[in-house]
Order: C-alpha cells, then structure tokens, then sequence
C-alpha cells in the first residue's frame, strides 16, 4: 500500500472511531466538551449497544488487517494505537463486563450527569443549556423503562449503589430544577412539568431496585482472571499477569510499611503508627474553614511548582476551590477535582470540597471533620490542583490530536498524580515529618488498591475480605472502605492504576535521566510527558524507546522556544 493511501485509510477510521464514541456516548460527549448531542441522553436499547459494539470491533479489525502501522509517522503510530485500544474497549464494555444488562445504576448515572453536565460549565447561555436539559428530562422516563428491560442479571453491589445514586439523583432534580427554571421563564413551565414526570420515574425505579431487583440479585461481579487481563491489555497497553501486579503491588506495599514506621518514629516513638495518625487526624480546621484552608494549599503548591520551574504552567490555566454542589455530596465525602472539558477553550478547573454536613450528629461530624486534617491538605491540593490533575489535564486537554483529547487513560491521569506526590516530596514541598507520613499512609491505600482489583475481579477475594484489608492495612474508616470497595466491583482495572501508573512513570523518568545524562532536567522530562496527552505511559514509553537524545532535547527547545 502506497503511503498517502494508507494515510487516508487510517485517517478516515481514526475519525469514524472518534465520531461513534461520541454519538454512542452522547453524556460523555457533553463532559468532554462536545455539544453535538446535548439533546439526548442516547439509546440505550440492547439492539443498539450490541450493534455499537459491532462496528467498534470492525473499525478495530481494519486497523489491525488493512492499516500498515509501520508507514505512519510518529504522531500518527501513536494515535493508530490510541484508536485500536478505545474501539476494542468500548466494544468490551458489552462483550465483557455487560454492564448494561448487570448494573442498573448505570442508567441513574446517565440520567443524572446527562442533566447535571449542562449546568456545570457555562459553554453556552443558560437559555440553550436549559433546552437541552429540558430535552434529557424528557427522555428519562423511557430511559428507564428500557433500563428494566436490559436489566437480566443484575449484581447485588452494583443494586445498592443504584438506590444510593438514584435517591442522590431525586435531590438534585427536586431542588436544582426549580432553581434554573427561576432564571430561565420562557422554560419554567415545561421544565418544571419534565421535572415532576422525571422525579415520578426515577421514584419508580427505586421502588423496583429495592422490592424487584434487590431480592433477586445474585450475578457475579467478578469478570474473571482472563477477561481482566485481556482488560489490562486493551486499555492500557501492558502486559502485565496478574500475579505480576499482585507482586508489584505487594512490594509498594511492604516497603511503604516499612517507611512509615520509620516517620512516625522521628515523630513519636512512644506509640505505633496507626496510634500516632488517629491523634493527628483529630487537628482539622474549623468546619467555617475548611475551603480557605484548601484554597490556601493550592496556592502554596502552585507557587513551589512555579519557583521550582518543576514544568511548564499554561498561562490560561485556573483552578476554582468551592463547595461540592449538593447533589454530588452523598458520594464524595471530602474533595474531588472536576477538569475543564478537553474541546472547549476554557480551561478552569474546579476543585470542590465537601461541608461538613448538619444531618449528621456531633460524632459523625467531628469524623467527617478528621478526613480533612491539616495534614492530609497539602496531599490533597497537590494531588488534584497543581502539580497533580490539574495540570497535567489543562496541559493533556492542548495536544493537536483529537483523538489523545478524548483519552484519559487513568495510567497517566492517576499514575502522575501520585507521582506528584512522591516528586513533591523529593523537592522538599511541605516538609514536615507529619504530612510525610499521611501521604506514606494513602500510599498503603493506594497499594491495597492493586492487590483488592486483582483480587476482587479474579475471583480470589470477596467483598467484605477486601473491605477488612482496606481497614486494618490503610486505616479507612469501614464505611467508607465499603464505599471504595463497591466502586472497584464496577470499575476493573481502574484501582490498579495509582501504584502501576507511579512505578512505569518513574521507570520513564530512569529512563530519560540515562538517555540525557547531563542534560536531563525534572522540567524537560515533565513536559515531554505531558505533551502526549493523557495516553498510557506505555505509549510515551515507545516514543522514548524510538526517539534519540537529539529528537527528545530539540523537540523541547523549540516548545519552550
């Protein structure tokens, strides 16, 4: 095959993989910044997914038996392989983990961020949002009606969440609808009529998740060894086995153990160090503080990364700090980071933090209050604003490749933000022995993560043996090691991806240091790898493999240029 055709041949399903990601995940597409479908919340009938899937493996099989990957160039090979992993996954998501068929809170969460999606970005005047979330309203009763149809082997943790999030999800349409109906009139009417036949319908799927479904649900989480690792493979370019990861995993873990007692014994030696953590947890801020102190961290964090020219620091680039809206606060008790959507020109992050609620008792507040130590601050602000998700999200969000803006492999998105952690720590950020060790203790979480993904999704492990692993090796509260431990039965290969993430950046960052010698700088290798977007370490680890020493500084200068 000539060059130029085989360019086109691979140009043309690159891009009918991209637009079938976004037409066949209409909610995901407003997320990233794609308005095309804003209408719609997508067709979620078996037919549809079964032929969605269909397509995906047929674009994956040209590229595979008709695209010569050896005639594109480097840019090119690199999304050739980024369009073959995101149409094998989206086709898994149907042939493997049958998601539609096992897990009805998938639908609540379509149906929810279908709606709360509109209004967390101000991409267009409210009066356009507001049609469109009139739109999604509209649908959310025969979303749901089909949702009942698909659901034929439902899984009995994925039923619980369901109820959480659909009980979560009435909150938000009882209080936030009247609210934008307020401010838009020419809808009021309609949107408050969509809202009570939305609310009347999600009302009746949790009557049936609770008195139908519940009673009944006795499907297997687990996808097993083999379909995990094929998972492992697709997704995220390794070829790790299990027992590779489990090894890893294992060994972060050790060593993390052994580090800690060694901090907390610079600190206190008179008490172990799960003793010495519960009494530091108790210094917090005053509840009426807790955002300023936020606030605060990510300032100083920003300002270390700018006076240690750690990377390059996009000028258009912001980071708000403000309460968790309301309707997401049941599932995120303490703080999480929402980016700036890839295909739109804003780039200000959001960075909420959740209040301690009045519901609660004394008890249950002054708890919810330890998850936000002073200590654990700093990690925090770092890990999610700079120089952890936000950063290297608004940095991923401008590469020239549609399709690399569409990927956020969690390799690269989770594996940078510990590092972040680990990298901020060498450089001397916040050194204080006290936050070394709750960021050695999130480490143990973190390295827990592995070894309860393996296990959980081969079979070995079971819920409440992960849920006890969580308590006694990472030191979560049970209640909230039950909510992590739910979310890795729904999400494969997700959890693993902290640790293995962290160790193949910092075997890159070996790497580069032994290719450059000399030359080698944290900043020139941060900003290489952040130029690739949020693709696997896999992928940018070729490119380092293939590229001289010439390429890699020349290729830096001229962008710093």
């Amino acid at each position: 095959m000539f060059v130029e055709d085989n360019h086109k041949l691979f140009t043309a399903v690159r891009d009918r993989i991209l637009k079938l990601t976004w037409r066949s995940s209409p909610v995901v597409s407003t997320l990233r910044g794609i308005h095309d479908y804003d209408y719609t919340l997508g067709d979620c009938s078996m037919k549809t997914m079964v032929q969605t899937a269909q397509e995906f493996l047929q674009y994956a099989k040209i590229l595979e038996c008709k695209v010569d990957r050896s005639l594109l160039d480097t840019e090119e090979a690199i999304d050739y392989s980024v369009a073959l992993s995101l149409a094998k996954r989206n086709a898994m998501q149907v042939t493997h983990e049958r998601s539609w068929q096992n897990d009805p809170s998938l639908y609540v969460y379509i149906c929810i961020w279908g709606c709360a999606s509109l209004l967390m970005r101000d991409f267009a005047p409210l009066e356009e949002r507001a049609q469109s979330l009139l739109y999604r309203m509209r649908e959310i009763p025969d979303f749901l009606v089909i949702a009942r149809e698909n659901i034929a082997d439902p899984i009995r943790v994925f039923v619980q969440v369901a109820t959480d999030i659909t009980r979560a999800s009435l909150a938000f349409f009882e209080n936030v609808t009247p609210q934008i109906a307020a401010r838009v009139p020419s809808l009021a009417n309609d949107l408050l009529k969509a809202k009570e036949v939305a609310v009347k319908s999600l009302r009746l799927y949790l009557h049936w998740l609770e008195h139908q479904v519940l009673p009944q649900a006795n499907g297997n989480f687990a996808i097993g060894q083999q379909a995990y690792e094929e998972l492992v493979h697709v997704e995220h370019g390794l070829t790790y086995s299990s027992s590779d990861m489990v090894r890893l995993g294992t060994k972060v873990l050790e060593e993390t153990l052994v580090e800690i007692r060694e901090v907390a014994a610079s600190i206190n030696n008179s008490i172990p160090w799960h003793a010495l953590i519960a009494e530091l947890k108790k210094e917090h801020p005053a509840r009426e503080h807790i955002v300023h102190s936020y606030r605060r961290s990510v300032r100083d964090a920003k300002n270390f990364v700018l006076e240690r020219d750690l990377l390059t620091v996009p000028i258009c680039e912001s980071l708000e700090v403000n309460e968790t809206p309301e309707f997401e606060r049941a599932l995120l008790p303490y703080a999480a980071y929402f980016p700036p959507a890839p295909f739109e020109t804003d780039r200000k992050g959001k960075l909420w933090v959740t209040p301690i609620s009045n519901k609660l008792d004394a008890s249950e507040q002054e708890n919810q209050l330890m998850g936000h130590c002073v200590y654990t601050i700093p990690i925090i602000a770092l890990h999610e604003g700079y120089p952890g998700h936000h950063l290297q999200l608004t940095r991923a969000f401008d590469v020239s490749s549609p399709l690399r803006k569409q990927v956020m492999n969690n390799l690269t998105v989770e594996g940078w933000a510990l590092y972040c952690e680990h990298m901020m720590a060498e450089q001397g950020f916040c050194n204080d022995p006290r936050v070394r060790l709750f960021q050695l203790k999130d480490l143990l979480w973190r390295a827990c993560r592995v070894l309860i993904d393996v296990g959980l999704h081969s079979g070995a492990m079971s819920i409440d043996e992960a849920v006890r692993m969580l308590v006694d090796k990472a030191l979560l509260e049970e209640v909230h090691a039950l909510a992590e431990v739910r979310r890795y039965t729904m999400t494969p290969t997700q959890p693993m991806t902290y640790v293995i993430g962290l160790l193949l950046i910092l075997d890159l960052r070996d790497r580069m240091r032994k290719k450059l010698g000399k030359r080698f700088s944290l900043k020139r290798f941060h900003d290489e790898l952040l130029r690739f977007g949020s693709i696997s370490p896999v992928l940018i680890s070729q490119y380092f493999d293939s590229t001289s020493v010439k390429d890699i500084t020349q290729t830096e200068d001229r962008r710093i240029a």
